[in-house]
């Protein structure tokens, strides 16, 4: 067995012994011996014995359940963890991508995104190419920057916090199989097969977020919140964040209306997105023209005269004030339901007629 692989599998939540490690033992014995040599009173020569004990349970998982592993010498390990000050030993991973694309653009955020959340990040997620997206693959705004990046053909890569026989949480297991054999993405983690996640785990795995993201937009992220950890361990490595806010006053936008005012960059559209990514990331969008509009492309199944929106869409758009207005009051207004609202909206959002604005607000353009 691989002794880089022994040791991530006994010292994988403790990455400042990796160092030691790599000193000290060069096998298996070593190891055994290095273990014994801790005080009866250490905690962790209990858990290393334990983990030791069953490295062979580890390697029989891995085979059954096709996981993989990358040590630190391996061409695809992450280039960009050598800036870390306690990169990992290796990763467990499964699918197919790279794990050094030329660009990663990292997404995060709340667990508890606002209604208009999905739609702001379809939105832009849609209009980009040629970019990785990473994550944590967490409920809600994690969740939602994977999906649209499968949607868009991007490849995506989810950073878990435990082992990748468990991959939590469950409620994610389709959108990580679908990673998985979509053929462009990966499901990583530095915890072996076996290991369930813990609180002190998370800001270990942010630390590999950060590090991979070479722009980082946060999301709707509270004043107290793993975003925020991962956008300060970004900030630490010299890399740019930028901030995306959800409604006024609300406590999923303080952690973002903080990084604000510490100089993160402010997305308030997507315009801003693509300005902050570079251009070389905007996607070729088909405007309004006299053969037709991106409504027209999504929406074939509506009436349409074959010079401007489906007559649906330009109904919609007639109603839609050069005031803000509510979503919700949008749509009794146009007597839709809150789901179409929202589609017609997006559409609308993409082809530049209204505005999205914070506080699930929109506007029409002037």
């Amino acid at each position: 067995m691989d002794i880089l692989l022994v040791i991530q599998v006994v010292c994988f939540d403790r990455p400042r012994l990796f160092d030691v490690c790599r000193r000290k033992i060069q096998n298996e014995a070593d190891m055994s011996k290095w273990l014994a040599s801790f005080p009866d009173t250490d905690p962790f020569r209990r858990d290393g014995l334990d983990r030791f004990s069953k490295r062979h349970e580890v390697l029989n998982a891995m085979d059954r359940l096709d996981i993989h592993w990358m040590n630190e010498n391996d061409p695809m390990y992450p280039s960009c963890f050598s800036a870390l000050h306690d990169p990992p030993m290796g990763l467990f991973y499964k699918g197919t991508g790279n794990l050094n694309p030329p660009f990663c653009c990292g997404v995060v955020g709340t667990r508890r995104p606002s209604v208009m959340a999905e739609h702001r990040i379809a939105a832009v997620m849609g209009a980009l190419q040629h970019l990785t997206v990473v994550s944590g693959g967490a409920l809600g705004i994690d969740a939602l920057a994977h999906d649209a990046a499968l949607r868009n053909g991007m490849p995506t890569i989810a950073v878990l916090t435990g082992g990748l026989d468990i991959m939590t949480p469950t409620s994610n297991q389709g959108l990580f199989q679908r990673i998985i054999e979509s053929g462009l993405g990966m499901v990583v983690s530095e915890c072996p097969p076996g290991v369930r996640p813990k609180p002190y785990y998370f800001p270990q795995r942010n630390r590999l977020i950060a590090a991979l993201s070479k722009k980082l937009i946060v999301v709707e992220a509270a004043e107290r919140s793993g975003a925020l950890l991962t956008a300060n361990l970004a900030l630490n490595l010299g890399h740019d964040i930028a901030a995306m806010v959800g409604a006024f006053n609300s406590p999923q936008s303080k952690g973002c209306y903080n990084l604000m005012n510490d100089g993160a960059e402010v997305i308030g559209n997507t315009a801003d997105a693509l300005q902050f990514l570079g251009a070389q990331h905007q996607k070729k969008i088909r405007k309004k023209n006299n053969k037709g509009t991106l409504g027209s492309s999504l929406f074939p199944h509506l009436k349409s005269d074959g010079h401007g929106l489906p007559d649906a869409l330009a109904h919609f758009l007639e109603l839609v004030p050069t005031a803000p207005i509510h979503v919700d009051d949008l749509a009794g207004h146009a007597k839709l339901s809150i789901e179409v609202a929202i589609e017609y909206i997006s559409v609308l959002a993409l082809n530049e007629d209204i505005m999205v604005l914070p506080g699930q607000m929109v506007v029409r353009r002037g």
